[in-house]
Protein backbone atom coordinates (compact mmCIF):
# COMPACT_ATOMS: atom_id res chain seq x y z
CA UNK A 1 0.00 0.00 0.00
CA UNK A 2 2.62 2.12 0.40
CA UNK A 3 5.10 1.97 -2.52
CA UNK A 4 1.88 1.24 -4.86
CA UNK A 5 -1.13 4.05 -3.45
CA UNK A 6 0.34 6.56 -1.04
CA UNK A 7 1.73 7.30 2.50
CA UNK A 8 -1.44 8.15 3.79
CA UNK A 9 -3.25 4.70 2.47
CA UNK A 10 -0.06 3.34 3.81
CA UNK A 11 -0.80 4.95 7.38
CA UNK A 12 -4.67 4.41 7.63
CA UNK A 13 -4.25 0.76 6.59
CA UNK A 14 -2.20 -0.01 9.12
CA UNK A 15 -4.05 2.09 12.15
CA UNK A 16 -7.25 0.21 10.58
CA UNK A 17 -5.11 -3.22 11.09
CA UNK A 18 -4.03 -2.77 14.44
CA UNK A 19 -7.46 -1.26 15.77
CA UNK A 20 -9.56 -4.29 13.36
CA UNK A 21 -7.26 -6.55 15.53
CA UNK A 22 -7.72 -5.28 19.02
CA UNK A 23 -11.60 -5.19 18.57
CA UNK A 24 -11.30 -8.82 17.99
CA UNK A 25 -9.01 -9.85 20.49
CA UNK A 26 -11.60 -7.33 23.14
CA UNK A 27 -14.71 -8.65 21.97
CA UNK A 28 -13.80 -12.63 21.90
CA UNK A 29 -12.99 -11.88 25.72
CA UNK A 30 -15.72 -9.95 26.70
CA UNK A 31 -17.95 -11.99 24.32
CA UNK A 32 -16.64 -15.33 23.63
CA UNK A 33 -18.46 -17.41 21.75
CA UNK A 34 -18.24 -21.40 21.41
CA UNK A 35 -20.50 -21.78 18.14
CA UNK A 36 -22.52 -19.80 15.56
CA UNK A 37 -25.29 -17.42 17.50
CA UNK A 38 -27.88 -19.72 15.04
CA UNK A 39 -27.76 -22.79 13.25
CA UNK A 40 -29.58 -20.87 9.70
CA UNK A 41 -26.30 -20.82 7.93
CA UNK A 42 -28.33 -18.44 5.68
CA UNK A 43 -28.88 -16.17 7.92
CA UNK A 44 -25.19 -16.27 9.16
CA UNK A 45 -23.91 -15.80 5.96
CA UNK A 46 -26.29 -12.44 5.05
CA UNK A 47 -24.72 -10.82 8.53
CA UNK A 48 -21.04 -11.94 7.58
CA UNK A 49 -21.44 -10.15 4.14
CA UNK A 50 -23.22 -7.33 4.90
CA UNK A 51 -21.74 -5.74 7.81
CA UNK A 52 -18.37 -6.42 6.96
CA UNK A 53 -19.39 -4.60 3.40
CA UNK A 54 -20.54 -1.94 4.97
CA UNK A 55 -17.62 -1.57 7.09
CA UNK A 56 -15.20 -1.83 3.83
CA UNK A 57 -17.14 0.59 1.62
CA UNK A 58 -16.70 3.20 4.40
CA UNK A 59 -13.14 2.80 4.33
CA UNK A 60 -12.80 2.20 0.88
CA UNK A 61 -14.21 5.51 0.59
CA UNK A 62 -12.06 7.50 3.00
CA UNK A 63 -8.67 5.70 0.81
CA UNK A 64 -8.08 3.42 3.50
CA UNK A 65 -8.63 -0.26 4.30
CA UNK A 66 -7.94 -3.20 6.84
CA UNK A 67 -4.92 -4.69 4.82
CA UNK A 68 -4.94 -7.92 3.35
CA UNK A 69 -6.95 -8.73 -0.28
CA UNK A 70 -8.08 -5.01 0.45
CA UNK A 71 -4.88 -3.47 -0.92
CA UNK A 72 -4.87 -5.71 -3.86
CA UNK A 73 -8.27 -4.91 -4.56
CA UNK A 74 -7.20 -0.74 -3.88
CA UNK A 75 -4.19 -1.61 -6.49
CA UNK A 76 -6.00 -3.19 -9.09
CA UNK A 77 -8.44 -0.14 -8.96
CA UNK A 78 -5.81 2.40 -9.26
CA UNK A 79 -4.39 0.87 -12.10
CA UNK A 80 -7.44 -0.46 -14.25
CA UNK A 81 -10.46 2.28 -13.83
CA UNK A 82 -12.35 -0.75 -12.21
CA UNK A 83 -14.63 -0.16 -9.22
CA UNK A 84 -13.10 -1.74 -5.80
CA UNK A 85 -16.09 -4.27 -5.50
CA UNK A 86 -15.03 -5.72 -8.69
CA UNK A 87 -11.52 -5.49 -7.64
CA UNK A 88 -12.35 -7.14 -4.83
CA UNK A 89 -13.83 -9.96 -6.41
CA UNK A 90 -10.89 -10.76 -8.73
CA UNK A 91 -8.49 -10.12 -5.55
CA UNK A 92 -10.45 -12.74 -3.27
CA UNK A 93 -11.29 -15.06 -5.76
CA UNK A 94 -8.63 -18.00 -5.71
CA UNK A 95 -9.24 -17.73 -1.83
CA UNK A 96 -12.88 -18.30 -1.85
CA UNK A 97 -12.70 -20.54 -4.22
CA UNK A 98 -10.09 -22.47 -2.07
CA UNK A 99 -12.95 -23.59 0.83
CA UNK A 100 -14.40 -26.07 -2.43
CA UNK A 101 -11.56 -28.16 -1.80
CA UNK A 102 -10.46 -27.13 1.83
CA UNK A 103 -13.66 -27.91 3.43
CA UNK A 104 -16.35 -29.09 1.42
CA UNK A 105 -18.57 -28.00 -1.54
CA UNK A 106 -21.39 -26.50 0.83
CA UNK A 107 -18.78 -23.62 2.17
CA UNK A 108 -17.20 -23.33 -0.92
CA UNK A 109 -20.41 -22.54 -2.61
CA UNK A 110 -21.56 -20.17 0.37
CA UNK A 111 -17.90 -18.40 -0.32
CA UNK A 112 -18.04 -17.87 -3.41
CA UNK A 113 -21.53 -16.50 -2.64
CA UNK A 114 -20.44 -14.28 -0.07
CA UNK A 115 -17.52 -12.83 -1.89
CA UNK A 116 -20.27 -11.66 -4.98
CA UNK A 117 -22.48 -10.56 -2.78
CA UNK A 118 -19.87 -8.31 -0.91
CA UNK A 119 -18.48 -7.02 -4.01
CA UNK A 120 -21.90 -5.76 -5.15
CA UNK A 121 -22.55 -4.49 -1.71
CA UNK A 122 -19.33 -2.42 -1.29
CA UNK A 123 -19.68 -0.85 -4.77
CA UNK A 124 -23.23 0.57 -3.64
CA UNK A 125 -22.33 1.80 0.30
CA UNK A 126 -19.42 4.12 -1.86
CA UNK A 127 -21.55 5.00 -4.31
CA UNK A 128 -24.78 5.72 -1.90
CA UNK A 129 -22.15 7.49 0.29
CA UNK A 130 -20.45 9.63 -2.96
CA UNK A 131 -24.17 10.78 -4.11
CA UNK A 132 -25.21 14.16 -4.87
CA UNK A 133 -27.65 15.60 -7.06
CA UNK A 134 -26.59 17.94 -10.13
CA UNK A 135 -29.23 20.39 -10.48
CA UNK A 136 -30.35 22.64 -13.85
CA UNK A 137 -32.38 25.42 -13.23
CA UNK A 138 -33.82 27.19 -16.29
CA UNK A 139 -34.84 30.61 -15.09
CA UNK A 140 -35.29 34.02 -15.57
CA UNK A 141 -33.91 35.64 -12.41
CA UNK A 142 -30.19 34.07 -12.41
CA UNK A 143 -29.58 36.06 -9.54
CA UNK A 144 -31.96 35.25 -7.32
CA UNK A 145 -31.11 31.84 -7.65
CA UNK A 146 -27.57 32.31 -7.68
CA UNK A 147 -27.39 34.28 -4.83
CA UNK A 148 -29.29 31.85 -2.62
CA UNK A 149 -26.98 28.88 -4.01
CA UNK A 150 -23.56 30.72 -2.85
CA UNK A 151 -24.21 32.99 -0.05
CA UNK A 152 -26.99 30.30 1.75
CA UNK A 153 -25.76 26.46 0.56
CA UNK A 154 -22.08 27.79 0.04
CA UNK A 155 -21.89 26.03 -3.14
CA UNK A 156 -20.72 26.79 -6.79
CA UNK A 157 -22.72 27.18 -9.70
CA UNK A 158 -22.20 28.23 -13.89
CA UNK A 159 -24.50 30.77 -15.20
CA UNK A 160 -25.54 30.52 -19.36
CA UNK A 161 -28.23 32.00 -21.39
CA UNK A 162 -30.51 30.19 -23.59
CA UNK A 163 -33.60 30.70 -25.73
CA UNK A 164 -36.78 28.99 -25.18
CA UNK A 165 -37.16 27.01 -28.50
CA UNK A 166 -41.27 27.65 -28.81
CA UNK A 167 -41.36 31.11 -27.28
CA UNK A 168 -37.76 32.48 -27.99
CA UNK A 169 -37.30 34.24 -25.21
CA UNK A 170 -34.16 34.46 -23.47
CA UNK A 171 -34.07 32.63 -20.18
CA UNK A 172 -30.72 31.33 -18.28
CA UNK A 173 -29.34 28.04 -17.33
CA UNK A 174 -27.95 27.62 -13.47
CA UNK A 175 -26.30 24.58 -13.19
CA UNK A 176 -24.50 23.38 -9.73
CA UNK A 177 -24.11 20.24 -7.52
CA UNK A 178 -25.54 20.28 -4.35
CA UNK A 179 -25.21 17.32 -1.59
CA UNK A 180 -29.11 15.73 -1.02
CA UNK A 181 -30.06 17.94 1.57
CA UNK A 182 -29.07 21.06 -0.38
CA UNK A 183 -31.19 20.16 -2.94
CA UNK A 184 -34.30 19.54 -1.09
CA UNK A 185 -33.93 23.16 0.28
CA UNK A 186 -33.31 24.96 -3.12
CA UNK A 187 -36.19 23.13 -4.70
CA UNK A 188 -38.49 24.58 -1.17
CA UNK A 189 -37.04 27.78 -1.84
CA UNK A 190 -37.56 27.65 -5.95
CA UNK A 191 -41.24 27.01 -5.41
CA UNK A 192 -41.55 29.65 -2.80
CA UNK A 193 -39.72 32.50 -4.46
CA UNK A 194 -39.57 30.97 -8.17
CA UNK A 195 -42.66 29.13 -8.80
CA UNK A 196 -42.15 29.62 -12.96
CA UNK A 197 -38.37 27.94 -12.69
CA UNK A 198 -37.99 24.41 -14.91
CA UNK A 199 -36.00 22.71 -12.28
CA UNK A 200 -33.94 19.24 -13.67
CA UNK A 201 -32.71 17.13 -10.58
CA UNK A 202 -30.53 13.79 -11.78
CA UNK A 203 -27.97 11.74 -8.95
CA UNK A 204 -24.35 11.77 -9.48
CA UNK A 205 -21.79 10.10 -7.97
CA UNK A 206 -18.30 10.95 -9.93
CA UNK A 207 -18.12 14.64 -9.30
CA UNK A 208 -14.02 16.15 -9.50
CA UNK A 209 -13.26 19.62 -8.72
CA UNK A 210 -13.06 21.72 -5.43
CA UNK A 211 -15.42 20.37 -2.42
CA UNK A 212 -15.71 16.88 -4.37
CA UNK A 213 -13.55 14.02 -5.15
CA UNK A 214 -10.17 14.96 -5.89
CA UNK A 215 -8.85 13.83 -9.45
Amino acid sequence: GFIFLNKGFGLRTVYCSLFYAGLIQFFEAVVPLSAPLTTNKMLEAFFAIILPALGSGILFNLNSSTGGTDIAAMILKKYTGMDVGRALLLSDIIIAGAALFIFDVETGLFSLLGLVLKSVLVDSVIESLNRRKSLTVITSQPELVCQYVTKTLGRGATVWEGQGAYTHQTHYVVLTVLSRGQAVVLRRYLKEHDPSAFLLVSNSTEIFGKGFLRA
